[in-house]
């Protein structure tokens, strides 16, 4: 039969040693340059305090309801006043 060859999903041999070697260069030119560099303090970023008018999941996901409900009344209330708003004389006064 025949042999089929090794088939590698990444570079072996000669080609990893050269994609290391030019790794290494790479790391080396950025610490040569401070872009890499020994963390001098364990900083910390503040985050702002955001209020929420929710203590819990809950109540945020009642309110998200409710407001839809109030959202679907006003539609429900312009849909009914144009449906009217069709019937009256443009040129009359109420």
């Amino acid at each position: 039969g025949t042999m089929i060859p090794d088939v590698y999903t990444y570079p072996v041999g000669e080609d990893r040693e050269r994609i290391n070697a030019a790794f290494d260069k790479f790391i080396d030119t950025c610490k040569q340059y401070n872009i890499f560099h020994e963390l001098e303090k364990e900083q910390t970023i503040e985050q702002p305090e955001v209020p929420l008018s929710c203590s819990t999941l809950d109540e945020m996901i009642g309110s998200a309801e409710q407001e839809g409900k109030q959202i679907q009344a006003a539609e429900k209330a312009a849909a009914e006043k144009k449906r009217d708003d069709k019937g009256k004389d443009p040129g009359k006064t109420p």
